[in-house]
């Protein structure tokens, strides 16, 4: 397991970059714990050890990071990203560190809805991703004004990313996003073997485009950590009744193991499994059962690549949150937490709720390399097509940077 740690100044430079604090501001750290020892493993050991680590270096830095205070806080794991957090959480204090749920019973309790409006900085360092809960509680109706930055499954590797110069990075993202603000449809075209598979993406103008950059500086903003990403919640249907259904349609594959599995979508739903193994149909089945889970919840463009040496290590792919930021990535579940409108309440199996999920599949050669992008075009509003992505690679014309006059 990797030894290396992020030094005080080291965390103060992220802290400042990330969330740019002002005079007086609260800062709470989020850790879930596991519920039981067969749902631990190593990493999650490592991480937990880390973030103790992070709260005790912050504290001795203060007046540097212009805080007021850093908190942090131990919940139940969920078990299943982007599901609802529980409402009660216990704070750490110092001392011997929980390591379990029951371990933690004997520290204070807090409500969240409490650390969630006394805090106005979150970090969530996780097993199990936040960003669809946190996100949903900063809409407008919730009320809250917090900023978040979600690190789910946060590795080793991690570590490195945090200290890049970003800043290139950063800029593509927002020509990414523009572009996609823009887009009234996209269309993905796969090669599994020797043949190929198209998805149309229906982007309607409600739900808007969103830059994902690491730089959470106003209140409301809530991103994965480090980011690096254009996203946007396709049309899910919500305005069905009186525009008709959504338009998004086609095959979606995903690797899994040595296999490619292919499942039909239509109207922003997996419908059915075109492949019979049964990863297939165990998959089909899950999606039976709650429909929701088989809804296509986002479409999104990584752009972290091209600041990372080559080769990437391999233990990078290991942090799913993180390999997404990549390149394509494409996710199933809720999306009420960017602007679509399939939340947690949408996740029901025989009447009874379920918890809610997001799940990103990375169309990457190192994470599904049966499966190759041939090419993404992007339709915009005035008509004209645009190709973003050949053979894997982004359009590289697409980032030039602007012309600069030269003097006469």
């Amino acid at each position: 397991m990797e030894t290396r740690t992020l030094s005080q100044e080291e965390l103060v430079r992220f802290v400042h970059a990330t969330f740019a604090p002002k005079p007086g501001e609260k800062m709470a750290l989020l850790l879930d714990l596991p519920t039981s020892e067969s749902s631990d493993n190593e990493i999650w050991k490592w991480r937990r050890a880390t973030v103790v680590e992070w709260w005790r270096k912050l504290n001795m830095r203060l007046p540097d990071l212009g805080l007021a205070a850093v908190d942090l806080f131990l919940y139940a794991a969920t078990g299943v990203d982007g599901a609802d957090l529980p409402d009660k959480v216990w704070k750490y204090t110092g001392g011997p560190a929980p390591q379990k749920t029951k371990q933690a019973k004997g520290l204070k309790p807090v409500a969240l809805k409490d650390v969630l409006a006394g805090y106005q900085i979150l970090l969530t360092p996780t097993q199990f991703s936040t960003t669809q809960p946190l996100k949903t509680a900063t809409l407008p109706k919730n009320g809250y004004t917090f900023r978040a930055g979600t690190m789910p499954g946060m590795s080793p590797p991690v570590l490195a990313v945090l200290m890049l110069d970003l800043n290139e990075s950063s800029r593509r993202v927002h020509v990414l996003t523009a572009l996609l603000q823009e887009a009234i449809g996209a269309d993905t075209t796969f090669r599994v073997s020797r043949r190929r598979y198209s998805l149309h993406f229906d982007l309607d103008c409600r739900y808007p485009a969103h830059a994902s950059t690491g730089q959470l500086h106003e209140p409301g903003m809530v991103g994965n950590v480090p980011s690096e990403e254009a996203c946007r919640a396709p049309y899910d249907g919500r305005y069905r009744r009186a525009e008709g259904s959504s338009k998004t349609e086609g095959i979606l594959p995903i690797q899994r193991g040595q296999q490619v599995m292919l499942f039909k979508v239509k109207k922003n739903r997996i419908v059915g499994a075109l492949t019979r193994d049964p990863d297939s149909l165990a998959f089909w089945q899950r999606v039976k059962e709650v429909w929701a889970r088989g809804n296509i919840a986002e479409l999104g463009l990584g752009v972290l690549r091209e600041a990372l040496p080559k080769p990437i290590a391999a233990d990078f792919f290991l942090d799913e949150m993180l390999a997404e930021k990549l390149g394509l990535h494409i996710a199933t579940g809720s999306n009420g937490g960017f602007g679509g409108g399939v939340g947690s309440k949408a996740f029901r199996y025989r009447r009874q709720p379920v918890k809610g999920e997001h799940i990103d599949y990375i169309y990457v050669r190192e994470t599904q390399p049966l499966i190759h992008v041939v090419k993404i075009t992007l339709t915009l509003r005035d008509g004209s097509i645009i190709t973003i992505m050949v053979n894997d690679e982004y359009v590289a014309e697409l980032f030039a940077p602007p012309a600069v006059a030269q003097a006469g």
